[in-house]
């Protein structure tokens, strides 16, 4: 409230009529100042002189005080003054408003910590005249008409309307130049973060730089491009499929984890509490390292107490960065807490289920498993906790009793496949290191066992599986399934579906899959809902079908991609060139180390999403892994696509976070995370493509579309796909050497060949793509090819290069020439190595090592 225009007199004045309230409340006063100036002054009201100060204690109205004359009919007081008090720091321009009580300008119009607006310049007021009145116009200029004020109205409530907010003057901040900007992670605006934020508040990131050094491993997560795009329209013009190749346990050597393990203790795991990503170096850091900013979805999180340390003020890290491995490493092993457990860790179990047919004794592949089986009983992870058990079946299934008490194994046959039992189940899953010499003594028994007698030629695969899920449901584990030929009794008997009549037909897709277990187009397959249950069960499958016929893989093949176990298929096998090979393999599949009860879960920045997973899995909810077992020869493609909204970060984020126990029992989390700069240039990103993944990402496409199309639409894609990435993203130069490339003879290059001066690089002449000598090279786009003359035997007599100064002198300017047309394909190189070994060796050694000094006297450098 104005006091300041309020009269000290208490002479009561007669109240006013209710209408000459409302004139005193819209009628203009001044010269069309501030709308929210207090009303003019009663009648008989003098203003005070210059410099007076009004009385301490007239400064503080009593309560219920109304200016004389402004007390209406009905308890009317005059309003009181609406402007709130400005943010911290912030000062308003004179000329503009003051806003409303409780008015607070929206976020983006609000003022950093420390900011002044200018103040706007102001006539000078004549002597005499009222505050706010405008001085006179200068003479000879031309006096625009004052607009008439409108009358102010009130609104419904009984208060006047909001007034217009106040305008800030525009100002854009100064940009770094292109060459100092710098990848910055999710920043949904510019500037410092407000102190104080609140949780999840849409503060400004600190900008994040790509560490390399912080990288997860690319054995273990790497992306197809170098590059992402910023959007689906660049991602589709590249041409690039992008996809993350991801082997979470690639560099895992022993039963011990590779990576630090870290253990958060009472403080709980560290993670954000929006879409639950794992912290990592990556992620920024506000309010002086009280809160932490996802790298994912950009929420602000809170900082645990146990868990703050102060920013360094130069780097804006923490202090302690490089003694925390989860913030200075991109790949982490977490120790996780009870609540991540469903149950407690179980126990390792291998589970042999043997095919002990006619056909499996005869090529030798029982001999070769049971003995195989025996040598890696020590390397099995797990030990001493480690349990086993044996099935064997034929035209019936075979359980054996291998109690530590009993000094011979003891076989049960169950014959009946229709109504399956399974006898003794408290003796069947027993203790490795208790019962270890009943379980050798039946390993060493079992091929005799079964060739003494006449085998028979049928095979109970399916009854042998229901008999295993029963003994190992409880508790789960690796099933290792070995099958010598078909399926052809019992439940899930399947028929041969082998026609070489449609080899090239339409009608060759329906062998590609699997045989269904009843007629209608939704029928299913009874090994996929086998599967199915083998995988909630967290039992995983290994199959090895070492069949000397035909044994419908791709039918059984659905146990272990369902389970995340692995397929091991050895066709026409013969123990005498096929068994070495059977035996390494199923070594590595028992003694590896071995995560057990896994899930695994990929998060990428937002505005990106995994559209399709590839690998063997069987996938809870949208986005969930489930993997009974995970190995380091376990790999999943993940295609990644854009949302509808382009990316607005500098730089997106991908983390895989994998959730097992280990073999010791020990529940763990292992975090890989990994960042790529966003880029709108579609030429970048086509240049930064990873051609290793992206032939894993394209060659796992292709057998999709095999299943789904048939394999000449799988073939037509592939190749057509090649040509988009060549020849989209080519320049005009690449182009036409690519149309006919440039072909320069090694063997006669002048002698100002690979030099560079300031006009241009000296190219050699370039030669007939007919001619014919000794030793050329190839400018194919890009690709130097070494091309010799296949007519000639003797390369180093035909090119001279007997003399040790001549092979020198022919690596240097070879050397130069290879870095300004291209890079040499290793791939292209190979067969040409064999040729000549001792003439292309020091010319790829030479190109390739900068720092390799060749001298003429040494006659080593040929």
């Amino acid at each position: 409230m104005h006091l300041s225009r309020s009269s000290s007199s208490t002479v009561a004045s007669p109240a006013p009529s209710l209408d000459d309230a409302r004139r005193l409340l819209d009628a203009p006063h001044g010269d069309g100042g501030d709308e929210m100036s207090a009303p003019p002054p009663p009648g008989g009201y003098q203003q005070p002189p210059r410099g007076y100060q009004q009385p301490q204690q007239m400064r503080a109205a009593p309560q219920g005080y109304a200016p004389p004359g402004a007390a209406p009919q009905g308890g009317f007081q005059a309003p009181r003054a609406m402007a709130p008090q400005a943010p911290r720091g912030y000062a308003a321009p004179q000329s503009a408003p003051q806003a409303p009580r409780g008015y607070a300008a929206p976020q983006s119009q609000q003022a950093p910590r420390g900011y002044a607006a200018p103040q706007q310049a102001q006539a000078p007021r004549l002597p005499g005249a009222r505050p706010g009145q405008a001085a006179p116009a200068a003479p000879g200029a031309t006096r625009r008409p004052a607009a008439r004020r409108r009358p102010r109205r009130r609104a419904a409530s009984g208060r006047p309307r909001r007034p217009r907010r106040p305008r800030r003057p525009r100002s854009r901040p100064a940009q770094p130049p292109a060459s100092s900007q710098q990848f910055q992670g999710f920043q949904p605006g510019a500037g410092q973060p407000a102190p104080g934020a609140a949780p999840g508040a849409a503060t400004p990131a600190a900008p994040v730089v790509i560490d390399e050094a912080a990288q997860c491993d690319p054995r273990f997560m790497r992306c197809t491009v170098g590059k992402l795009a910023n959007s689906a329209q660049t991602a589709a013009a590249s041409k690039v499929p992008i996809g993350i190749v991801c082997q979470p346990m690639a560099l895992d050597t022993d039963h011990e984890a590779p990576l630090d393990v870290v253990n958060f203790g009472s403080t709980g795991i560290v993670r954000c509490k929006k879409c639950r990503a794992y912290v990592n170096p990556f992620v920024s850091w506000v309010n002086n390292g009280r809160q932490w900013r996802c790298n994912v979805c950009g929420f602000v999180n809170d900082v645990p107490n146990s868990y703050f340390c102060q920013l360094d003020p130069e780097t804006g890290e923490r202090r302690d960065k490089q003694q925390r491995p989860e913030l200075c490493k991109g790949s982490v092993e977490l120790v996780a807490p009870g609540e991540y457990m469903v149950r407690p860790p179980q126990p390792p179990v291998f589970v042999f289920v043997i095919d002990v047919s006619a056909g499996a004794v005869a090529t030798g592949m029982l001999g070769v498993v049971a003995k195989t089986i025996r040598a890696s009983l020590d390397g099995l992870p797990g030990a001493p906790r480690t349990q086993v058990a044996v099935i064997t079946f034929d035209a019936s299934v075979h359980f054996y009793n291998l109690k530590a008490s009993l000094s011979q194994p003891q076989m049960v046959c169950v014959p009946d496949l229709s109504d399956l039992f399974v006898p003794l189940p408290d003796d069947l899953l027993v203790n490795l290191a208790e019962s270890r010499s009943v379980v050798e003594a039946l390993l060493d028994a079992l091929p005799a066992m079964h060739s003494a007698s006449s085998p028979s030629s049928a095979s109970a695969l399916g009854p042998a599986l229901t008999a295993a899920y029963r003994v190992m449901g409880h508790v789960g584990g690796k099933l290792c399934v070995f099958q010598a030929g078909l399926p052809n009794c019992g439940e899930a008997a399947l028929k041969m579906r082998e026609n070489p009549r449609v080899y090239g037909t339409e009608g060759e897709r329906a062998l590609l899959h699997a045989e269904p277990s009843g007629p209608g187009p939704d029928a299913v397959s009874w090994y996929e809902t086998k599967a199915v249950e083998f995988s909630r069960l967290q039992i995983c499958v290994e199959l090895f079908v070492a069949a000397h016929t035909y044994a419908d893989v791709a039918t059984l093949g659905l146990l272990p991609k369902i389970t995340a176990g692995q397929l091991y298929f050895y066709p026409g096998f013969k123990a005498s060139h096929d068994g070495e090979k059977l035996a390494t393999e199923l070594a590595r599949a028992l003694t590896r180390p071995t995560g057990f009860e896994a899930v695994m879960r990929v998060r990428c920045t937002r505005g990106l999403r995994v559209a399709a997973f590839r690998g063997n899995y069987y996938i809870r909810g949208h986005d969930l892994l489930a993997l009974p077992n995970c190995t380091p020869e376990s790999v999943f493609d993940l295609e990644i696509a854009h949302d509808d909204q382009p990316l607005t970060a500098s730089v997106a984020s991908i983390q895989a976070s994998l959730l097992y126990t280990t073999s010791s029992g020990e529940r763990r989390i292992r975090v890989h995370t990994m960042v790529a700069p966003v880029s709108g240039d579609v030429g970048a990103i086509a240049e930064s493509a990873s051609v290793d993944a992206l032939c894993n990402v394209v060659a796992k496409r292709a057998v999709d579309v095999a299943l789904k199309q048939g394999l000449e639409a799988s073939r037509q894609k592939l190749q057509q796909l090649c040509v988009d990435v060549k020849l989209d993203n080519m320049s005009p130069d690449q182009t036409r050497y690519f149309v006919y490339p440039r072909l320069f003879a090694l063997h006669q290059l002048p002698a100002e060949a690979g030099k560079r001066s300031a006009a241009a690089f000296a190219f050699p002449p370039p030669a007939n793509l007919s001619a014919e000598s000794a030793l050329f090279a190839l400018d194919e786009a890009g690709e130097v090819a070494l091309k010799p003359d296949p007519r000639d035997d003797s390369l180093l007599g035909r090119a001279g290069l007997e003399k040790t100064d001549a092979v020198s002198w022919q690596v240097r300017q070879f050397r130069a020439l290879v870095k300004h047309v291209g890079t040499i394909l290793y791939a292209v190189l190979i067969r040409q190595l064999v040729i000549c070994p001792c003439l292309y060796q020091p010319l790829i050694d030479a190109a390739c090592d900068e720092s390799a000094d060749l001298d003429a006297d040494e006659p080593d450098q040929r």
